[in-house]
């Protein structure tokens, strides 16, 4: 955990960074692609929601995750920093709050599903947020967490000077700081199970999503700006989606490393 840095100044930059990193990367995009369609696939499995479920996704994006189960379930809930992913979220039907997901605006037990992916690892403190699972999440409910396993953050946003935070965009403060991921922690298998013990949590069931290679790379990005042309020209929604998907058969290779810790998550 990152000592002396939970402070509502660290908060605010935070908060600017995200919301200026928000305007120009659209989630969509990633889960086009089969890292995003990996990760997205598996959490939904592990999550299980049916129809009765009310369902709370912390640190929701865009919504392209717990979107795609709008209309399976009775209602989903959805908090983020960033106040133009949560108009995005809201466009997929997501009911949203904008704000800190560590100071949750819900009652006690109100959920019996849970989706938390790819966001304790961004937070200063991430018990702080497992502890507003517990206290939201219905005694026989289910949450479901995915983190990046076993980065290496030689330097992470904490780093990063005030005014470069909140003013420079992101692949300039890569390059300036040479920073690995907009994360300010690493978990290992182990360390995250550990943090879940701590609140009265644990992992029920494990599953990981894997690295993936893209070969011949100036090609790809080639033919994908051709279809990318196709689709803004001609509005071929549908079929600049196959084409997509066509391309990542072709193009994309899955490797054995393991990526992401994908965790079905219950009280102790």
């Amino acid at each position: 955990m990152i000592q002396g840095e939970n402070t509502p100044g660290l908060q605010k930059r935070l908060r600017k960074f995200y919301e200026n990193l928000a305007v120009y990367d659209d989630e969509c995009f990633y889960y086009l692609y089969p890292p995003g369609q990996e990760r997205r696939t598996k959490v939904l499995a592990l999550l299980s929601a049916g129809s009765g479920d009310v369902i709370a996704d912390l640190g929701c994006g865009d919504g392209s995750i717990s979107g795609k189960i709008i209309t399976k379930v009775k209602a989903v809930y959805g908090v983020d920093l960033s106040l133009t992913r949560i108009r995005r979220a809201r466009k997929k039907g997501l009911q949203t709050a904008c704000g800190s997901v560590t100071e949750l605006p819900f009652r006690g037990q109100m959920f019996s599903r849970l989706i938390c992916s790819e966001v304790i690892e961004h937070l200063p403190q991430p018990k702080d947020l497992l502890k507003e699972v517990v206290r939201i999440l219905k005694p026989e409910g289910v949450a479901v967490f995915t983190v990046p396993l076993e980065e290496y953050l030689p330097r992470t946003l904490a780093d990063v000077p005030a005014e470069d935070l909140e003013n420079m965009d992101y692949l300039e403060l890569k390059r300036k700081y040479k920073l690995v991921d907009d994360h300010l922690h690493s978990f290992t298998e182990r360390s995250f199970q550990m943090l879940l013990q701590e609140v009265g949590l644990v992992s029920v069931e494990l599953d990981y999503t894997r690295k993936y290679n893209l070969q011949g790379e100036k090609y790809y990005y080639f033919l994908l700006s051709l279809v990318e042309k196709l689709k803004k020209y001609f509005g071929l929604e549908r079929g600049a989606y196959i084409l997509i998907q066509l391309l990542n058969g072709l193009f994309y290779r899955q490797l054995t490393e393991k990526a992401q810790l994908v965790a079905k998550v219950k009280r102790g």
